[in-house]
């Protein structure tokens, strides 16, 4: 077996990546107001923009258990949701879900698109009046792959003042890998044990 070199951005800890995120929130056009933060939010032609830079790299946020609300309970989708809720590496692997689910709930207003986390086989949740919200899953996401994208999200926070968070497996007790309305760098593709570097 010949093992290779991880590539150079799989090298990146995951303290410098907190620490990137937290500074890009500094100055970033967020003001406080009664207690709420406000921005001038991106138009649409901002989101298109970012998205030519990033092709195929720039994907709209969406809760883990969307699909028992958008389709049928019982449809293949959501089978897989709800086969995969309480499993942390599935969860992990999913950019819209979070170890914690208290994270994909927006605490302010309540917004949340949530099963049953003792149950997930329950329809109650997914049933009227309950509505599947977006919470505090980020706008939109991108999967990061090397440098230029992170600098492509602090420029594009910097420009429209859109909160800019990192997000690795989920498993930041904290919440602080969840926002609502914000733009998040997923990392966790890039954070690969070096023994899968191995050429068979």
């Amino acid at each position: 077996m010949q093992k290779r070199a991880a590539p150079p951005f799989a090298r990146i800890s995951t303290m410098n990546v907190y620490l990137l995120g937290l500074l890009s929130l500094v100055g970033c056009g967020l003001t406080h107001a009664e207690g709420q933060i406000h921005f001038s939010g991106p138009s649409t032609g901002d989101w298109e923009a970012l998205k030519k830079q990033l092709p195929g790299r720039l994907f709209q946020g969406s809760p883990f258990a969307q699909p028992c609300f958008s389709q049928t309970f019982n449809s293949t989708s959501c089978d897989r949701v709800r086969l995969g809720y309480l499993d942390e590496l599935t969860r992990s692997n999913n950019s819209g879900a979070y170890i914690q689910p208290q994270w994909e709930t927006c605490q302010r207003s309540g917004e949340q698109c949530l099963l049953d986390s003792s149950n997930p086989n329950s329809t109650i949740p997914s049933s009227s009046p309950f509505q599947c919200q977006s919470g505090s899953i980020p706008d939109y996401f991108i999967d990061v792959h090397e440098a230029k994208d992170v600098s492509l999200a602090f420029a594009f926070s910097k420009k429209t003042g859109v909160p800019l968070i990192v997000k690795n497996t989920g498993h930041d007790y904290k919440g602080r890998s969840s926002a609502p309305h914000s733009l998040a760098l997923w990392v966790c593709p890039i954070f690969i044990p070096e023994s899968s570097f191995i050429l068979r």
